[in-house]
């Protein structure tokens, strides 16, 4: 007599434990079950944007303790997730870039990071990119790992009224916490010319102009 044991099947839908990073795994998951990503840079934006978004979405919902520790390892290369990264998506410049922004915005909150020095080092390379999304957030991150030295870096790319970039290092400006850069905020609302920038300087600092002050850093 032939016994048979059903053993049941078990789909796996996710490969990561424990992990904060539940809205990257989920996107990483869906990406990793196609053959192959689009070869066209344009098409390849978007699996690229999705990546992008779940690291978004995981930060404004996660433990900001546990996600500052995967952040790490993924900037190490040493998550789970890296290991099961099909297409390489991680390790795409703008998810690194990305990756690094958040990692500066961990440090400032005290929580575990990557040395500033590394870190900002990275992105300054990224902001002289060719390719104008990597410059633009490049651009952006700068004002979560940058220091006063990119002060009039940033200022330049307001007062020339770069296109596709100005309005985000307006906002790097912002977030650098630096009164100096504040100052240079007001002096360059008075210098633009574009009146959607100039409007967009005016908006940014509304909150000092009604006696708002700078947001500390939680760490020096």
């Amino acid at each position: 007599m032939n016994i048979f044991f059903i053993l049941p099947i078990i789909f796996i839908t996710s490969f990561v434990h424990a992990s904060e990073l539940k809205e990257l795994e989920h996107v990483l998951y869906q990406k990793n079950v196609q053959n192959e990503m689009p070869a066209d840079p344009i098409a390849f934006r978007q699996p690229v944007n999705d990546i992008l978004n779940a690291l978004n979405r995981d930060w404004s919902v996660g433990d900001k303790t546990q996600l500052a520790k995967e952040f790490v390892q993924l900037w190490q290369r040493k998550h789970l997730l890296n290991s099961k990264d099909r297409h390489g998506l991680l390790d795409t410049p703008r998810v690194r870039i990305q990756l690094a922004g958040l990692l500066g915005m961990t440090a400032r909150i005290c929580l575990d990071s990557v040395s500033n020095d590394e870190l900002r080092q990275f992105i300054l390379l990224h902001t002289q990119s060719s390719n104008i999304s990597e410059r633009a957030l490049s651009i952006r991150m700068l004002g979560y790992v940058g220091s006063e030295q990119d002060i009039s870096f940033l200022s330049t790319i307001v007062e020339q009224e770069m296109q596709g970039v100005s309005i985000f290092a307006v906002l790097s400006l912002e977030t650098l916490h630096n009164k100096d850069a504040i100052d240079e905020l007001f002096l360059l609302e008075k210098k633009v010319i574009t009146p959607e920038l100039k409007a967009f300087i005016s908006d940014r600092l509304r909150s000092f102009k009604e006696g708002g002050t700078i947001q500390k850093k939680a760490c020096n």
